[in-house]
């Protein structure tokens, strides 16, 4: 397995630019999740402003989508794949491998109730997973117009 590029570690107090990716609410509405490029992803209180948590993601983020039931956030991670992540105990849980021939920001859906997920990919093709086993599905192959 290849080594993960090193992120650059979250200063709060310095100059630098953030660059949020994804923004979702919570499933009561009361909170937000913040998808950084390189600064993690962060629930934020919507009415006091707090920060709630914070997630320290394995590679650097491209886009997020959090699942129906608020449980799951799986982010398209810019170096291998897509990372999963269970929102409870804010912790990894599964990389869905991908092979990443340009470095793009890719979609991700979750489908079937949650239970699978819809993975875009830098040529145009779209696999799907489902996403307690970790099984590929299918794939729906770009061949050009």
């Amino acid at each position: 397995m290849r080594q993960l590029p090193p992120l650059k570690p979250f200063h709060p107090d310095d100059s630098e630019e953030v660059h949020p990716q994804s923004v979702h609410f919570t499933k009561d509405g009361e909170a937000v999740i913040v998808s950084y490029l390189s600064d993690g992803i962060r629930c934020w209180d919507v009415e006091t402003r707090e920060l709630l948590w914070t997630i320290k993601p394995r590679s650097y983020i491209g886009r997020t989508s959090v699942s129906g039931n608020g449980l799951v956030l799986v982010a398209s991670n810019l170096y291998d794949g897509f990372d999963c992540y269970d929102l409870q105990s804010r912790a990894w849980f599964h990389t869905f491998c991908a092979r990443i021939t340009r470095n793009l920001p890719l979609p991700i859906e979750f489908i079937h109730e949650d239970k699978a997920l819809l993975l875009g990919s830098p040529c145009g093709d779209v696999t799907i997973w489902e996403l307690e086993s970790h099984n590929w599905l299918d794939s729906l192959r770009h061949t050009g117009m």
